[in-house]
Formats: structure tokens, C-alpha cells, sequence
């Protein structure tokens, strides 16, 4: 299953906004340029992707971490490069029980996070 950035479901806190592309999925992602932005999204299931695009105007790090659950946060870092790289995966949960989880994304940087689907 695939969660588009623009589903309901998906709880964003800070400064977002909607951006996007033809190579984007459904030709839209959200962007925040602020660190401590947040999202979140509860979902049924046992595990979860997060996807999204790393660009090449950023001029430094783009920086983010992720937690399933209140676990202990995974960090994804990547650092400016002269591509884009569309459908870039920032970060796979490791395989959960099934049932209701809860994942949180935080944008650690001033660099453009750009997340396209779940």
C-alpha cells in the first residue's frame, strides 16, 4: 500500500509545503526547511517505508530522524549533490507486530526535507 504525502491521515506540525513534480509520485511531495518540523502517521500494519526526494540545490545536509512506536530514532543524513534522486528511501522499519503502530518523522535541518509517500 502506498500513502500519498497529501493523505489526511498524515499529521504534519511546523512549516510545510506542498511542492512537486512529474517525477514525484502523484506529482506532489511536502518540503520544510525548518529543524523540529514533524509529521506523524498511524497505521495497521507490520512494517513501513518512508520515501521521498533528495534535491540538488540543497547546500548542505539534509537531515532527519524516524521512530516507530517511540522507539529509539533512526537518523538519515545526505549531503548535497549536483542530481536529484527521486524515490530515495529515508527509512525502512524493522518488521513489527501486527497491529496499530505510530510513526514520527523529524526534520533535523534547515535543508529542504522532501517527503513524497509512505
Amino acid at each position: 500500500i502506498i500513502i500519498d504525502d497529501q493523505d489526511a491521515r498524515i499529521t504534519y506540525s511546523g512549516q510545510w509545503s506542498l511542492a512537486g513534480s512529474e517525477m514525484d509520485f502523484r506529482h506532489t511531495l511536502f518540503s520544510s526547511q525548518n529543524s523540529g518540523a514533524s509529521a506523524s502517521f498511524t497505521f495497521n500494519g507490520s512494517s513501513i517505508s518512508v520515501f521521498g526526494r533528495v534535491d540538488n540545490s540543497s547546500s548542505g545536509i539534509v537531515s532527519a530522524s524516524f521512530s516507530v512506536d517511540g522507539s529509539y530514532p533512526v537518523s538519515f543524513a545526505n549531503t548535497a549533490q549536483s542530481f536529484v534522486s527521486y524515490n530515495k528511501q529515508f527509512f525502512q522499519s524493522r518488521s513489527l507486530g501486527a497491529g496499530v503502530h505510530k510513526l514520527n518523522i523529524n526534520s533535523n535541518s534547515e535543508n529542504p526535507l522532501w517527503i513524497d509517500y509512505l
